[in-house]
């Protein structure tokens, strides 16, 4: 076993039992001499300390310092430019004003580690373990921290240009206002991470996870998320421009008062998205799947569209009047959908807005899942007038009858087709509807199976077979 000498180090004072030193008795030049040695002898004489080892303002350049065991360090102010610290253990040490440049860290353990205001520009950590390491305001750029463990990781305020997070667990690390311009995601999970009002600039997220993502007010701006999951990610007052989301998937992804401008989304998935008060213009929108995109508030009642650039139409057209005064001039492919869609019924709705789209209109779906209310009744009252003709299915929705008394007298021109399951009462108003040229012979259906079947047949061909005779 290594010892110091107390005949050339007669200050020292060591426990006979256990060969433990007071770090405040050995001066800072024997501690330097002891971490410059070798690993094994400085690695020893940390297992004999139980305090905070001072090691700040040192000047440890190009030093070779791989497999040290520098956890509960104090390495404020100390220059480690192109020092070569592979396999080095900083655990729960502070880093402050650290100078970190090109250094080497590949499988350094820097978890719990504090590191403010600290240059690591070109520093590399592949494989390094930052998990809960927090890290703020400090420099990271150029820096390759590919494979690592940044779990928990907190970069708030830092700068990451063109550095590499390639393959690394991200999840739940904080972004908070970072700029991470020209950085790298590639293949990273990003699960539960916070980006908010992040600096994004030509940022490649391809193939990486972004589930559960909080981007609120973030800058995204010529940055790739192709086969990307975005799926419940948080994108609220983001202004994403000139971006690329070819293949990526965003279910239930909020979208709300996001400002969306030239954008590429061929061949993505919207499907849930929360889309009210979203800004969308230049999209490119090719084999692209959206359905059951929300452009009501939360709390109100739902509606939903199946077409991103057509939800801001459709909000402009409810809530301005001059407008819509505008469009009724116009000849519409809106149809609109009413009912009641409970998840077990959710076949039947994809079913007759496939169908729908197929024929080229455009389904509004209105889901009366929420009492209904006066904002509701007016709701309805405008998309109607604005629908070439609506389709309501009665099951397990009586709500619908009332809507259909607005509808069916004010609007001679536009025809209502209803459904509903055969093992269901008919309603007695319907005989009253029966006076009214628009208002077709309701289709019975005993299941779910033989509606979507017959919905061609039955419910779509009929209304076309009106819509031309009336015309």
């Amino acid at each position: 076993m290594w010892r110091f000498s107390t005949k050339s180090n007669p200050e020292l004072h060591f426990d006979a039992n256990s060969y433990r030193c007071n770090i405040k008795d050995m001066n800072k030049s024997n501690i330097l001499s002891t971490l410059l040695s070798s690993p094994d002898k400085w690695n020893e004489y940390k297992r004999s300390v139980t305090e905070i080892i001072d090691l700040k303002n040192l000047d440890l350049r190009k030093k070779n310092l791989r497999d040290r065991d520098l956890s509960n360090v104090d390495l404020s102010g100390t220059d480690l430019t192109k020092a070569d610290l592979v396999n080095s253990d900083f655990k729960k040490s502070v880093l402050n004003n650290t100078i970190l440049y090109r250094a080497i860290l590949k499988n350094a353990d820097l978890s719990g580690c504090q590191i403010r205001h600290s240059n690591l520009k070109g520093a590399i950590l592949n494989s390094a373990n930052l998990s809960n390491a927090r890290i703020s305001n400090s420099d990271l750029s150029g820096a390759l921290i590919r494979r690592a463990n940044l779990k928990k990781c907190i970069l708030r305020k830092s700068i990451c240009i063109h550095t590499s997070f390639d393959k690394s667990n991200l999840t739940k690390s904080h972004l908070e206002h970072a700029n991470i311009s020209h950085a790298s995601f590639f293949r990273s999970n990003l699960l539960l991470a916070k980006l908010d009002d992040a600096e994004m600039f030509k940022t490649e997220f391809d193939k990486a996870s972004l589930e559960k993502t909080k981007i609120f007010a973030g800058r995204i701006n010529k940055c790739s998320f192709k086969k990307t999951d975005l799926t419940n990610a948080d994108l609220r007052y983001c202004d994403i421009y000139d971006s690329n989301f070819t293949g990526a998937t965003l279910n239930n992804t909020n979208l709300v008062n996001a400002h969306i401008v030239n954008c590429d989304y061929s061949s993505s998935i919207l499907s849930g998205c929360k889309v009210f008060g979203i800004s969308a213009w230049d999209l490119i929108l090719d084999n692209s799947e959206q359905s059951g995109l929300v452009i009501s508030r939360d709390g109100e009642a739902l509606i939903t569209v199946d077409n991103i650039e057509v939800a801001q139409f459709i909000y402009l057209i409810i809530n301005n009047t001059k407008l819509r005064s505008v469009i009724d001039t116009l000849t519409s492919k809106v149809v609109l959908i009413l009912g009641r869609f409970s998840p077990a019924r959710k076949e039947v709705l994809d079913a007759l807005r496939n169908e729908l789209r197929n024929r080229g209109y455009l389904p509004v779906l209105f889901d009366f899942d929420k009492p209904s209310s006066r904002d509701t009744v007016e709701t309805i009252s405008t998309l109607a007038h604005m629908s070439r003709f609506v389709v309501a299915d009665l099951t397990d929705a009586k709500s619908v009858l009332q809507e259909l008394q607005r509808i069916v007298p004010s609007l001679p021109s536009v025809p209502v087709k209803t459904l509903i399951l055969s093992a269901q009462l008919t309603p007695g108003m319907i005989d009253h509807f029966m006076n009214y040229r628009t208002f077709l012979n309701t289709h019975e259906y005993r299941t779910q199976k033989e509606l979507i079947e017959s919905l061609s047949s039955k419910v779509i061909d009929p209304i076309e077979h009106y819509l031309a005779e009336a015309n």
